[in-house]
C-alpha cells in the first residue's frame, strides 16, 4: 500500500492534535470561563472515541502499521501494566495513588488507545495538519494562561502560575510543548519570511515566559533540553531570527536551570542539611519527598523483583514520579527491560527525526520533552504525552517508507536513516 503525499486524514489530525494539546486548551478555557470540568472530560472522551474509531478502521482496512524493534516490548509492557491494574483494583484492592476510574480512564483512554491508533502510517500532509492543530491549541492555551496570570485569576500555588486543573508543572509543560512545536516546525512553514520569523520568535518568548511563571524545575530543565536538541540537530532548519533567539534563550535558561537544579541535587543527597540547617522551600520539600518515595519504591521492588509489587509505593501510597522506578515497582524486571528497549528505540528515532525530517521534527522534540518529564515527574500509567509522542515518532519511518519507492532510497538519505532508526528495513 502506498500513501499520497497530499492526502490528509482529518480524523488522525483531530485525534493527534487533541491528544497533544487538547486537554491543556480545555483546562485553560474552563478557568477562563469559570465553567465546570465537563469540557476537559469531553475532550478526554473525544480522544478515546476517535482513537477507537481510527484503530478499528486501520485494522479492518489493513493499513500498514509499525512493526519495528519496539513493537513487542510495547505489547508486553502494556499487558503487564493492564495486569497490574486488574490485580490492584479487582483482586488485592491495594491503595492507589489516584482514584480507580482515573487510573483506568487515563491509562486506557488517553495512553493506550491513542498510541495504538497512531502506530499506523500517515501522509506528510497529515503530519503537517497535526502540527498546525497542535500549534493553534498550544498557542491559544498560552495566551489564555497569560491573560489569567495578568488578571490575577489563578490558583494559589505560592506565587506559581497554576489553574484549578493545571498544576504549575502542567502549566510549565504547556510552554515547553509550544516551544517544541515552533522549533520543530515543518520546513514549508518557514516560507513566510520576516513575518514568519517574528511570529516564531514571539511564540518562543511566550513559551519561555510560561515556563518561568510556573516556577517548576522540571519544565525548565526540559525546555533547556529541547532548545539544545534543536540547536545541535537543526541549526539551519529555522530562520536566523529564531535561531539567534534560541541561542540567547538557551544560555539564559541554562544559567537558571543550573542555579535551580544544583541545590536540589545537593539536597537530595543530604549535603545541604549537613552544611547547616537550611530552611526548605516548597520545591525542596517536594524533592525530598520524591527521593524518599523512590527509595521506598525500590525496596518494594526488591520484595517482588520479577513482575513487581504494586502500583503505589506502600508507605506513602504514591507513585515514584520516575517511570523507570515505577516500572520496577509495578511490572518488575520484565517491564523495566521492555521500557528500556522502548526508550532506546524511541530516543534514537526522535533524534533522527529532529536531525533529518522535513515534516515531523516536532514529534521528535515532543518525545524528548515527554521522556525528560517522565524521568523527573511522570508516571508510566498516566503520562499520555509519552505514549502518544512515542507512537508518532515510530510511525514516521513507516510513513517515509511508503511514500518513497524502495529503489529511491540510498544509504544516508532521510528515508533510509529514519526507517533504520525506528527499527524498519529500508
Amino acid at each position: 500500500m502506498s500513501l499520497s503525499v497530499e492526502s490528509v486524514d482529518r480524523k488522525i489530525v483531530l485525534l493527534a492534535g487533541l491528544a497533544i494539546a487538547g486537554f491543556g486548551a480545555a483546562s485553560s478555557v474552563v478557568s477562563l470561563l469559570g465553567a465546570g470540568g465537563a469540557l476537559t472530560l469531553a475532550v478526554r472522551a473525544m480522544v478515546a472515541a476517535l482513537a477507537t474509531i481510527v484503530l478499528l478502521e486501520n485494522l479492518l482496512g489493513l493499513r500498514p502499521s509499525y512493526r519495528g524493534l519496539a513493537l513487542l516490548p510495547i505489547l508486553v509492557l502494556w499487558l503487564l501494566m493492564l495486569a497490574r491494574i486488574v490485580s490492584d483494583v479487582g483482586v488485592t484492592f491495594a491503595p492507589l495513588p489516584r482514584e480507580e476510574l482515573h487510573y483506568i480512564g487515563i491509562t486506557l483512554g488517553a495512553c493506550f488507545l491513542p498510541a495504538a491508533a497512531l502506530l499506523f502510517a500517515n501522509s506528510r500532509a497529515t503530519w503537517v495538519g497535526v502540527w498546525k492543530l497542535a500549534l493553534v491549541l498550544s498557542s491559544c492555551t498560552t495566551l489564555i494562561l497569560g491573560y489569567l496570570a495578568l488578571s490575577g485569576s489563578v490558583a494559589n500555588w505560592a506565587g506559581r502560575l497554576a489553574t484549578e486543573i493545571l498544576n504549575p508543572i502542567s502549566v510549565g509543560h504547556v510552554g515547553v510543548t509550544l516551544t517544541a512545536l515552533v522549533l520543530g516546525a515543518p520546513r514549508t512553514a518557514h516560507s513566510g519570511g520576516p513575518l514568519s520569523a517574528l511570529l516564531g520568535t514571539g511564540l518562543l518568548a511566550a513559551g519561555a515566559l510560561l515556563v518561568f511563571a510556573s516556577l517548576s524545575r522540571g519544565p525548565l530543565v526540559t525546555l533547556v533540553g529541547i532548545y539544545a536538541a534543536a540547536l545541535v540537530f537543526r541549526p539551519g532548519r529555522f530562520p536566523a531570527g529564531v535561531r539567534l533567539g534560541a541561542i540567547a534563550t538557551v544560555v539564559v535558561l541554562g544559567f537558571f536551570a543550573v542555579k535551580q537544579v544544583a541545590p536540589t541535587l545537593l539536597h537530595s543527597i543530604n549535603l545541604l542539611e549537613a552544611a547547616g540547617g537550611v530552611r526548605l522551600t516548597l520545591d525542596d520539600q517536594s524533592t525530598s519527598y520524591r527521593v524518599v518515595v523512590i527509595g521506598d519504591a525500590l525496596r518494594g521492588f526488591a520484595e517482588s523483583p520479577l513482575l513487581g509489587a504494586s502500583l503505589a509505593e506502600e508507605c506513602s501510597g504514591d507513585y515514584p514520579h520516575n517511570f523507570f522506578v515505577e516500572s520496577l515497582l509495578a511490572t518488575g524486571l520484565v517491564g523495566f527491560v521492555c521500557l528500556a528497549v522502548i526508550v532506546a528505540v524511541g530516543a534514537h528515532a526522535a533524534f533522527n527525526l529532529v536531525r533529518r525530517s522535513a515534516f515531523a521534527a516536532w514529534a521528535g522534540l515532543l518525545f524528548l520533552q515527554a521522556l525528560i518529564a517522565s524521568l523527573v515527574s511522570g508516571s508510566l500509567f498516566l503520562s499520555d504525552g509519552f505514549w502518544v509522542s512515542l507512537a508518532l515518532i515510530l510511525s514516521a519511518g513507516q510513513t517515509l517508507e511508503l511514500e518513497t519507492p524502495r529503489s529511491a532510497g540510498t544509504p544516508g538519505d532521510e528515508n533510509t536513516s529514519l526507517a533504520a532508526a525506528t527499527g524498519r528495513r529500508p
